[in-house]
Parts: C-alpha cells; sequence; structure tokens
C-alpha cells in the first residue's frame, strides 16, 4: 500500500529505470504488471525481456487498462458481453441520432455532427461525465447555445446507453466497469505494479490507481517533469499539466492515507549522444 513517483524530463531513462528495478526483484516470489498505453504495450513486452535477458517470464507481465478490465470482468462476472469496435461505435451513434433526428435542434444533421457527438460521448464516458451532470450544466448554464449543443448530445447518450445495454460493451464503459470490480478478486493484492508512459489520466484512470495502490504491495509511477513543483501557478510552464498529474496522484495517497515513498528524480539525458570532433593537421 504504498506509491513512488519516478520523474525526469523526456530521454532521462525513467522506463528503463523501472526496468531494471524489476530485474531486481524478479525472484521476490512477488506477481509484478507494468502498466502502459494500448501503443506501448508491444515495445515495453521486448524491453521487459531484453532487460531480464530471457524468452519467457513467469511472474511479470505487460497490462493496458483495457486488458485489465477484460480479464477482471472474465474471472469475476464472467461476462462474454461483445466489445464495441469504434467502428461499430460510430455506427450505433449514427443510427440513434437518425432515429432521434427530428428531436434534435443542433445536431440534426448526423451526417456532418457525427464525429462531434463520437469524441463528445467518448469523452464524457472516460471523465465519468453522467446525465445528471450533464443536466447540471444546463440548468446552472445562461448560454442557450451551450443548453440546445448539451441536451442533443444527452438524448444521443440516453439513446445509445440504452441500445448497447445487455448486449455490447463500449470501451469507455471498461474502466468503470473494472473500478466496480477489480475489489472482488485477487489477481492484484500483494503485487508490484509499475505504471509508465502515460502523459496524463482520466477520473476513471485515477480511481484505478486508487484502488491498485490499496491492493497491491507497491505502485511506482513514472512522470515528465524537471521537478516535482507542488504550489503550481506558472501555466507557461511545459510540465505544468504532469506535474499537475504528480500533485493528483500525491494527493490520491494522502487522502487515504497510503504511504508515499520518496520520489525518485532522473537528470542524465541518455538520448544526447555527444560527438567530440578533432582538427585534423593535414600539414
Amino acid at each position: 500500500m504504498s506509491l513512488q513517483l519516478i520523474y525526469g524530463r523526456s530521454g532521462t531513462g525513467k522506463s528503463q529505470y523501472i526496468l531494471d528495478d524489476i530485474k531486481e526483484k524478479i525472484n521476490d516470489n512477488k506477481k509484478i504488471y507494468v502498466i502502459v498505453p494500448e501503443q506501448y504495450s508491444f515495445s515495453m513486452e521486448k524491453r521487459l525481456l531484453d532487460t531480464i535477458n530471457t524468452n519467457s517470464i513467469i511472474n511479470a507481465e505487460v497490462l493496458t487498462l483495457s486488458r485489465m478490465a477484460t480479464r477482471v470482468l472474465a474471472e469475476v462476472s464472467g461476462n462474454n458481453e461483445i466489445r464495441l469496435s469504434k467502428i461499430g461505435k460510430a455506427m450505433i451513434i449514427y443510427s440513434c441520432a437518425q432515429k432521434l433526428k427530428s428531436k434534435l435542434v443542433y445536431l440534426n444533421d448526423s451526417n456532418k455532427n457525427l464525429d462531434l457527438i463520437l469524441n463528445s460521448i467518448t469523452e464524457f464516458k472516460k471523465h465519468s461525465i453522467t446525465e445528471n451532470d450533464i443536466n447540471s450544466v444546463i440548468e446552472k448554464t445562461d448560454d442557450e447555445y451551450l443548453k440546445i449543443k448539451l441536451n442533443d448530445i444527452k438524448m444521443v447518450l440516453d439513446k445509445y446507453n440504452k441500445t448497447i445495454s445487455n448486449s455490447y460493451i463500449d470501451e469507455s464503459d471498461l474502466l468503470g466497469l473494472l473500478i466496480d470490480d477489480i475489489d472482488k478478486t485477487d489477481m492484484f493484492n500483494d503485487t508490484l505494479i509499475y505504471i509508465d508512459e502515460f502523459m496524463g489520466f482520466t477520473s476513471q484512470e485515477y480511481k484505478i490507481i486508487e484502488k491498485l495502490i490499496n491492493i497491491a504491495s507497491k505502485v511506482t509511477i513514472t512522470v515528465c517533469a524537471d521537478e516535482l513543483n507542488y504550489d503550481l501557478v506558472d501555466m507557461s510552464d511545459i510540465f505544468y499539466f504532469n506535474k499537475q498529474t504528480a500533485n493528483k496522484l500525491l494527493a490520491i495517497a494522502r487522502n487515504n492515507n497510503y504511504e508515499i515513498e520518496k520520489s525518485i528524480c532522473l537528470k542524465n539525458n541518455k538520448r544526447i549522444i555527444v560527438y567530440r570532433v578533432e582538427n585534423i593537421d593535414d600539414t
């Protein structure tokens, strides 16, 4: 039940640091998970194998959050609902918008507004924004344009949720289901968890991290930042949002009385190659 941050600028070796740490602890009889975004899963698996210097690893594994969710749901509830692809999701949302066309004011041309509706619904789900939250904004705002727009999106969202209910799983809903079910499995109990390559986290992902710190032996997270500045005031700082992420992670640990281990700062840029140019005397 502890959190540790590894931070440094890009190229300082944060990923390699955690891989080397895994190499040291690989024989400690604790299951190890490395959690990365989807696009980094293959490269991280290769780097892990190269670092451990083996063709297979039994007690260390690379996971994405969606893969974690699928595994937990399969164990806890035997969930066999079909996961929607992006194309399938777009097709269902388009169908819902077409059926609601006579009621929609701003979004009644679903051909032109499909991307807007799709992106809005995806972001709402990622950040756990419910229909009640949308209603609250509609009631409080004086912007009539915003009211109309949100009301249209809310209608399509409601229709979409009812359409996929008990038949399909929206990938954005997977993490919400993981939040509900992760406490029902001992899959991550007393494990070592490393979270790497994330630029930031959604509200759903913060909730998952909070639960992982509670059930794992230790959670280590890398943050791309030159320093950990707890009093953020300068939004022009290129690391502002990364430092904000670090602050949120530390706040989660403090609010739950989790142990916060000393953060580790990496400063040497390992990607910079310095060439020495020697003068050659032709005489």
